[in-house]
């Protein structure tokens, strides 16, 4: 049972009382609201989108690179964790951008 489906309930059976009925309707329409994926991108979501632009735009000009040759060399990345940018990579790299191989251990991304 989805929380909508539990709030018609309760609106079907708080049936006659007025004010009861219409705060559960705005608590159900808050909720259709939040699930209906019109949200606007978060500060953060768009930051990292930034990012993925300076980090594709390095891959470009390599063959391959490990995670700290892309915190160390590419645009805008040099304050940032290896943990964030190794979260940006394997975005990219599930996304189908990038490519992501293993050798002796270490993890590359390049172009595909």
């Amino acid at each position: 049972m989805t929380r909508i489906d539990a709030l018609n309930m309760a609106i079907e059976a708080l049936n006659g009382q007025d004010e009861a009925v219409e705060v559960l309707n705005k608590i159900k329409a808050s909720i259709s609201k939040q699930n209906s994926g019109e949200r606007k991108p978060t500060k953060v979501q768009q930051e990292n989108e930034v990012i993925k632009g300076h980090i594709l735009d390095f891959l470009a000009t390599v063959e391959k690179a490990t995670v700290k040759e892309v915190i160390l060399l590419a645009e805008g990345c040099d304050n940032l964790s290896s943990q964030k940018v190794t979260a940006l990579l394997t975005a990219l790299a599930k996304a189908g951008t990038i490519e992501r191989t293993v050798d002796k251990k270490v993890a590359y991304f390049s172009m595909k």
